[in-house]
């Protein structure tokens, strides 16, 4: 119900933070780790009357924004907080977060879950979504943004690029130039890096291809089909 321009959305330090340039253009900011949750609960204090969101990675949340989460709750800010987990230090070269179970050198370690932390804190609402799971996600967000209070969503999915490097790519995608009409709401919706315009049509790289296939969600004409490896 609202226009992205009218909601800001503050994000924090992470892959995620490229979603600030275009085609995604969603971030309003990106400034410094941790900042995402202050920087909105200081939106909110300061008498904005429209929804906020705060947007932080994982790894980011433990490292610097559990403190700044603290604070909303203990000030009962209005802001939804969207965290999100790919379960790794993705951008600075898949290091391990306090939620493994095993070190890079093979350690045994004892998990710390963000949910149970986030609850251990006690905002008014949380919820764990798979981020693939675009309805189910697309709900929450819509019954969270306008209840009062702290609300956080651990948005969850392994991270493509590490995915696809343990376990493999089952299923890439294609595009069938003959059916794609140049549209270009594969790459508007995704900011796929793996997808391209070439003479008025849609094309893949299938090397790049991660198989998440949100691309072929949005096509609106079937153009994009699983190649089936």
């Amino acid at each position: 119900g609202y226009k992205l321009s009218e909601v800001p959305v503050i994000g924090d330090i992470g892959c995620y933070a490229l979603a600030v340039y275009p085609p995604i253009g969603m971030l309003w900011t990106e400034h410094s780790m941790g900042a995402s949750i202050s920087m909105a609960m200081g939106l909110k204090v300061s008498g904005h009357e429209k929804p906020v969101v705060a947007v932080i990675g994982d790894s980011t949340f433990y490292h610097g924004g559990i403190q700044s989460l603290i604070e909303a709750v203990n000030k009962r800010v209005d802001l939804l907080v969207l965290i999100l987990d790919n379960g790794v230090v993705a951008m600075t070269g898949h290091q391990s977060t306090p939620a493994w179970e095993t070190s890079e050198t093979g350690r045994r370690l004892k998990p710390v879950y963000i949910e149970k932390l986030v609850e251990a804190i006690g905002p008014d609402r949380v919820a764990v979504v798979d981020s693939y799971n675009l309805d189910e996600l697309t709900k929450v967000v819509e019954d969270f943004l306008d209840m009062p209070g702290v609300k956080v969503i651990v948005s969850r999915h392994p991270c493509a690029l590490l995915e696809a490097r343990l376990r493999g790519v089952k299923n890439r995608y294609t595009v069938e130039l003959e059916l794609c009409m140049g549209c270009r709401a594969c790459i508007a919706a995704t900011g796929c890096p793996a997808i391209y315009m070439e003479s008025g049509k849609a094309h893949i790289i299938v090397e790049d291809c991660n198989g998440c296939g949100l691309c072929a969600r949005f096509c609106p004409y079937g153009a994009i089909k699983p190649t089936g490896g």
